[in-house]
């Protein structure tokens, strides 16, 4: 509150000077005749009130789930959303945008790390041009930067030039590949393996081919391994399904998602984890060091938001309209 007095030699005169100050909104306090005769008016004007209630209030969020909608159509991920997100929602709406959809991947999807032991070699396998090697080379990089050994293995000998490219690879970190020609042989190598850790790389699979499906099937049987899927991010909500289900019916339990920062679109990634398999890393960049990151409910969700967010011009924030 402005508490002002203004003299003049009239009671009006110091009333004008009061107004022009403080505004029509001033309250006057007292006005006094002083001893020389001239006037003293005393003013208020209480400038920083505000409305407690209106402070103290929650602020006011939308019920709707649009923007979810919204955002689902922009990722082309087809889930039915009504039928399945309201049971799970319905204890915190209205809320945050990144509080639904963190809510939502912790719910609807699996989140688990990969099991790196010399118990049970980890197999990696996917389609052509999935990324096999390079995550081969990522998650070596990982465990040498942890301090484990690592023995790594190479079935992808009739590509050319696919043992040369992840020998380069593993190069600065003093590691080279053991090529194998067939799964004959894989038992036999896996046994005479002294690392803490079991790295296979497959060749790539054609997962549409019940071939190739067959024979993956038989090499990781004989290398007594544990198979995850390498499933590169942007791909179609339908084939990746598709893809997802063939190898959960191999056994695969969890997927490495690479190419996770060239894509806009993660409808198909999404597709994968409904089909059953666990979120586990991702690759976020070309560098082999320091290329592959934990995935996470939360981590997930404002991935999807932020690259939804950047699609409709609003990178910093959703806006009041999608329920904020």
């Amino acid at each position: 509150m402005r508490i002002v007095s203004f003299l003049a030699p009239t009671s009006k005169q110091a009333m004008a000077e009061l107004r022009a100050s403080l505004g029509e909104d001033a309250i006057i306090l007292t006005t006094k005749t002083m001893d020389d005769g001239q006037v003293s008016v005393t003013g208020a004007l209480a400038d920083d009130a505000f409305d407690l209630a209106n402070v103290l209030a929650p602020p006011e969020q939308s019920r709707s789930l649009d923007w979810l909608s919204a955002l689902a159509s922009f990722h082309e991920w087809p889930f039915k959303w009504r039928e399945r997100i309201e049971p799970i929602l319905k204890d915190i709406m209205p809320a945050d945008p990144e509080v639904v959809l963190t809510t939502l991947m912790h719910a609807l999807f699996r989140f688990d790390g990969l099991r790196l032991d010399g118990r049970k070699p980890l197999v990696l396998s996917g389609p052509h041009g999935s990324g096999k090697t390079v995550t081969i080379a990522k998650l070596a990089a990982n465990q040498v930067l942890a301090g484990n050994s690592v023995d790594i293995i190479t079935l992808d000998v009739g590509r050319a030039g696919g043992v040369e490219q992840l020998a380069t690879l593993l190069a600065p970190l003093d590691l080279s590949p053991t090529p194998v020609s067939t799964s004959a042989e894989i038992g036999d190598v896996i046994g005479g393996c002294k690392g803490d850790v079991i790295l296979v790389d497959s060749t790539g699979t054609n997962p549409f081919n019940p071939a190739d499906l067959g024979e993956l099937s038989t090499l990781v049987a004989r290398a007594g391994a544990e198979l995850v899927l390498v499933l590169p991010a942007g791909q179609g909500y339908a084939d990746s399904a598709e893809i997802a289900r063939s190898y959960v019916a191999l056994g695969t339990k969890t997927m490495v998602v690479t190419k996770l920062d060239v894509a806009r679109r993660f409808g198909g990634v999404l597709a994968a984890a409904e089909a059953g398999l666990a979120f586990t890393a991702a690759g976020i960049g070309p560098i082999i060091g320091d290329g592959l990151c934990a995935l996470s409910a939360d981590g997930v969700a404002r991935l999807l938001l932020r690259q939804y967010r950047s699609s409709i011009g609003q990178e910093r924030g959703i806006g009041e309209e999608w329920g904020r």
